[in-house]
């Protein structure tokens, strides 16, 4: 059987290759200077036990500040274990912390409007899973808004993630 070769238009050019990177350098940092921002709000809780939320549980949404100033954003609990919590950050931003939500409408396709007034324009983060130390997450300021499932799709990462024997924020 012949080995597939894709057309000349399918191969990504150098140049393509070399801007992916970059934008992913680009919201890496983003996403961790996101996440730097809760380090001075760190409560002294390390582990679940120490947490006491009732709600804490695969599934639950939560909303928690936003990755752009004076905005809140949704995270759904994906899986915990021993050392912290797997959850899925979404890119819906909202002006104020929202009570409910319809977890059908949260997205973590990334959001890049290519109209010339929008340029330079910061848009919400987005992943489909960040694996976080209690510590962070609470400094996060989590509000428990619901619970839903937790679909194999979006389990995917997480057990990616397993495999690979990944860290913590």
């Amino acid at each position: 059987m012949d080995d597939f070769v894709p057309d000349d238009d399918e191969q990504p050019d150098d140049e393509s290759t070399e801007e992916a990177r970059q934008a992913a350098e680009v919201t890496l940092q983003r996403l961790m200077t996101y996440l730097h921002a809760f380090d001075s709000k760190l409560p002294p809780q390390t582990n679940l036990a120490d947490v006491g939320d009732p709600n804490l549980v695969p599934g639950a949404l939560y909303s928690v500040r936003g990755s752009s100033p004076g905005t809140y954003q949704v995270v759904k609990v994906l899986a915990l274990d021993a050392v912290g919590l797997h959850v899925c950050l979404y890119g819906s931003a909202f002006a104020h912390r929202p009570a409910n939500i319809a977890p059908e409408l949260l997205d973590t396709a990334p959001f890049l409007s290519l109209a010339p007034e929008d340029a330079g324009q910061e848009w919400p983060l987005s992943v489909g899973h960040l694996p976080l130390l209690i510590p962070t997450f609470l400094g996060m300021q989590p509000v428990f808004i619901m619970h839903a499932e937790v679909t194999p799709d979006e389990l995917e990462s997480y057990q990616e993630w397993q495999q690979t024997g990944g860290g913590y924020i």
